[in-house]
């Protein structure tokens, strides 16, 4: 790269995903200026990182664009820095991330509650616009306190 690379970071197909929420409608004015927008972006970018190979492969289809422009950049966690106590009897299932629609988070909250025992934490780090809804859902089920909402970290 040099210094004045422009690198777009894709982290999903956002516009899909609005589709198939329901956030959009297909073939509508604002999906089509999204894919203008997003296109003009992707044509612009010296280069772009995709966090799987599949993503990658999906924005060359749809967008044509040249597969040499795109490289994987993957998700991932310092092991050296996280230890895991394996010998632990806690059960954590932690989630980090987009508190959004697109992750189905109150299945997980839905799971926790049909446990025989709460005695597992889910912990979920991150923010976004459902974290509130999230947590209302945890009050009813009477599972929030074996859910923790972390909320962003540094």
């Amino acid at each position: 790269f040099s210094t004045t690379s422009v690198v777009v970071d894709v982290r999903d197909l956002w516009i899909d995903a609005s589709i198939g929420l329901g956030f959009i409608n297909e073939d509508s004015i604002v999906e089509k200026s999204s894919r203008a927008f997003e296109r003009l972006v992707l044509d612009s970018a010296d280069k772009i990182a995709v966090t799987t190979n599949q993503l990658g492969s999906e924005l060359v289809s749809q967008y044509k664009i040249n597969h040499d422009k795109i490289f994987h950049l993957p998700n991932g966690v310092d092991s050296n820095r996280f230890d895991v106590n394996r010998d632990s009897q806690d059960s954590t299932i932690i989630y980090t991330g987009n508190v959004g629609h697109a992750q189905d988070l109150e299945s997980c909250i839905k799971a926790v509650d049909q446990m025989e025992t709460h005695k597992v934490t889910l912990k979920i780090v991150g923010d976004g616009d459902i974290r509130g809804e999230l947590e209302e859902l945890a009050e009813e089920l009477g599972v929030s306190d074996s859910i923790d909402f972390t909320g962003l970290v540094s």
